[in-house]
């Protein structure tokens, strides 16, 4: 009688030891996660932009944006499971982008040849936990997950003033 209750103890303990440390490593992470949104509008001049805000708690690093393409610009993107396998080719024009701080915005030019009507942007917190958001006419959304696949940063041209 005496085992069973101090195995059944010992088994609660990790149980709790477990959800304990996933809860910390969760809220550190949410603690630190950049969330960026972006905003496409036509310019004075006649040339697109896209403005790109972090209302997150920390700095977006290794920003990369793409036109999203085929399926993921004309659905309703609560319904997408975005996979970087299964979406692949469902992205265009890679651009690498400046970091963005927190709280802070930043305005690109954009080139709206194949822009489809919804932008994906791929990013990561200073830690290198990534985050992809697809944004859209049909809406938003967000994993934690690098879903955008585009070549070595290195490799990536910024926008250019036209």
């Amino acid at each position: 009688m005496e085992l069973g209750v101090a195995i059944a103890a010992v088994i609660i303990s990790l149980v709790s030891f477990v959800v304990n440390l996933y809860a910390s490593r969760t809220a550190d992470r949410h603690a630190r996660m950049p969330v960026l949104i972006a905003q496409w509008y036509k310019a004075a001049d006649g040339g697109h932009r896209v403005s790109i805000r972090n209302i997150g708690k920390g700095p977006a690093v290794n920003v990369v944006i793409a036109n999203a393409l085929g399926e993921l610009a004309i659905t309703d993107v609560r319904r997408v499971q975005l996979s970087r396998y299964k979406n692949r080719r469902h992205w265009g024009g890679q651009k690498h982008l400046e970091r963005i701080p927190e709280g802070a915005a930043l305005d690109y030019p954009w080139d709206s040849k194949g822009f489809a009507g919804a932008l994906g942007l791929t990013y990561t917190d200073v830690l290198g936990s990534p985050y992809t958001l697809l944004s859209g006419q049909y809406g938003t959304k967000a994993v934690n997950a690098a879903i955008i696949p585009h070549p070595p940063l290195n490799e990536l041209k910024y926008p250019q003033e036209p």
